[in-house]
């Protein structure tokens, strides 16, 4: 199989997994390289990543991603515009395709002060490109070259599909991309990321997942608790939209680690 029919989300961190389950997911900016396309430099784009990995193909992904996930049926991941990324090499017909949009683009669709671009149906192919190989970049260390194209990345950008289907405008004050400049200044990273998440969240029900991935088997009673006690305050505090014990009941079975998943898958 060469592709999952489940979106994964990985992280690092059994903390920052619970945080998605019960809050949802929030939208960061992430340095993306387009400078193949005549973008001069490599700017900051607000996203959430998933990846369609098989699960018995995920050794190598975890490594660089973290041993804790979260999967979704690929269905629910189209009904909320998660969508794969063009995977694209230096010198292809894409690339030069690419260019050319961004070198006639109008003066309206970049932000004047920074000279990135704004967010509409003539820019949105720069928010879903990515070089078929590259160098990886964590927290600005250099992680060398990598072939991205293994990855298999789906992304959400936040405010997407409601600007292609003309039903919103982007709020005042939010950013569609920051140039390299701001995402390497953490003040104005940090100041632009605090106005994202006030207005932009990613929602499920439990429903909608398919796995919860842990490191280890000792991991389940840690989460399992987490799902007993911490979900049912939050949904008390109506700070949850689906609270029902089944929904519970049906998150804790959901649960399997990143062990099992290599001994068995």
């Amino acid at each position: 199989m060469l592709s999952s029919a489940t979106l994964f989300h990985f992280t690092h961190s059994l903390d920052t997994l619970k945080k998605i389950i019960s809050e949802g997911f929030k939208p960061f900016y992430s340095s993306e390289d387009l400078r193949m396309f005549g973008v001069p430099e490599c700017p900051g784009i607000p996203m959430i990543s998933f990846c369609d990995i098989p699960l018995s193909q995920t050794q190598n992904h975890v490594d660089g991603y973290g041993y804790y996930a979260i999967g979704f049926d690929k269905k629910w991941g189209m009904k909320k515009n998660i969508s794969p990324v063009h995977y694209i090499y230096e010198g292809s017909i894409c690339a030069r395709v690419i260019s050319e949009i961004h070198q006639f683009l109008p003066k309206n669709a970049f932000v004047e002060e920074c000279g990135c671009m704004k967010f509409n149906p003539a820019t949105a192919i720069f928010f879903y490109a990515k070089p078929y190989r590259g160098t990886m970049l964590r927290k600005g260390v250099d992680k060398g070259e990598v072939t991205f194209y293994n990855e298999r990345e789906w992304r959400y950008v936040p405010f997407a599909d409601h600007t292609i289907k003309g039903m919103d405008e982007i709020p005042d004050g939010i950013r569609p991309m920051l140039a390299e400049r701001e995402y390497k200044d953490s003040g104005a990273l940090d100041a632009a990321t605090i106005r994202l998440h006030e207005h932009y969240k990613l929602t499920f029900g439990a429903e909608d997942v398919k796995y919860l991935i842990v490191k280890e088997e000792v991991d389940f009673e840690e989460i399992d608790n987490f799902i007993e006690f911490g979900l049912k305050q939050r949904c008390e505090n109506n700070e949850l939209r689906n609270c029902p014990e089944d929904e519970k009941r049906r998150l804790a079975t959901r649960l399997i680690s990143m062990r099992q998943i290599k001994e068995d898958f």
